[in-house]
């Protein structure tokens, strides 16, 4: 049996997602009775974004008058949350059928966790940017169940709100990319346990083209690596053990269209001007 006491808030950053919010809202529908609290953050949005929220009654909006970055309004999130777990999803995803009730499960099952997240699963991969975005801009640890982990993705994640406090909550620095990668290295550089499941996930709708998926990469990647510096640890082992994992498989896959592996050569220097960008405290990001 699902324990009933966990409050679970479901907290949703936002900043110019409007054309994405009207599925995400429908997702909500048949989950919004397992749910304590759910608050939508506008982060000084120029769109429509908050338009869409503001017939939904029982949802909480938050509004920052100007665009403070994604670390922020996940803080505003958080000072405004009243669950014992706070779920953060994106604005750009839906939630499948069951989701919270596997979120509470998890954290029946797994007491001793400070942190549970999924993956997003990618409903758009046919174009080039789009696929390129689920090949290698993945969101997911894989399959397997991962415990401990050193991070947990943003797109869907959970934390329990207390120990998020007593961390100080995300570093606003981050206003793009890389609040996840750097609030988990604090957490487990503190002794916390995060725990990926693959049974818990969201659908991700975002659609991208080339300019788009370059910037993207070039935010994770440079914002990763910054992560790492703040924490004390070096970047450059493992991202480029990542990008040669990338160029074997790119020049394994000959077959692909011209077009496509075009743009994947083009990211990967992309994805190293990121890293070295970073590393050297002088240059400020490009994207």
């Amino acid at each position: 049996m699902i324990s009933a006491a966990l409050k679970l808030t479901l907290a949703v950053p936002c900043y110019n997602g409007a054309e994405y919010i009207p599925l995400l809202v429908q997702s909500l529908a048949s989950q919004r009775g397992f749910l304590d609290q759910v608050i939508f953050i506008d982060d000084g949005s120029n769109d429509n974004s908050r338009d869409h929220i503001g017939s939904c009654s029982d949802i909480e909006v938050h509004s920052h008058a100007r665009n403070l970055g994604l670390a922020e309004a996940r803080n505003t999130a958080l000072l405004a949350a009243t669950g014992d777990v706070i779920l953060f999803i994106d604005c750009d995803t839906t939630l499948p059928p069951g989701c919270i009730e596997v979120i509470r499960r998890l954290y029946q099952v797994y007491p001793e966790a400070t942190g549970i997240g999924g993956s997003a699963l990618e409903i758009n991969h046919l174009l080039p940017a789009d696929r390129y975005r689920s090949e290698f801009l993945r969101q997911s640890f894989g399959p397997n169940v991962v415990f401990p982990v050193s991070m947990l993705w943003g797109v869907c994640s959970s934390y329990r709100r207390k120990a998020l406090l007593r961390m100080g909550g995300f570093d606003p620095r981050f206003r793009t990319n890389a609040e996840d990668v750097e609030l988990g290295l604090r957490l487990t550089g503190r002794g916390a346990r995060l725990l990926y499941h693959p049974g818990l996930y969201v659908h991700h709708h975002k659609q991208d083209s080339c300019a788009s998926v370059q910037a993207t990469a070039y935010r994770w990647y440079y914002w990763g690596a910054k992560a790492h510096l703040y924490n004390g640890h070096n970047p450059l082992p493992g991202m480029a053990r990542n990008l040669v994992r990338e160029y074997i498989q790119l020049k394994c896959a000959s077959h692909d269209p011209l077009e496509y592996r075009r743009l994947c050569r083009k990211m990967l220097i992309t994805k190293a001007s990121a890293v070295l960008d970073a590393c050297l405290r002088e240059v400020k990001p490009r994207f």
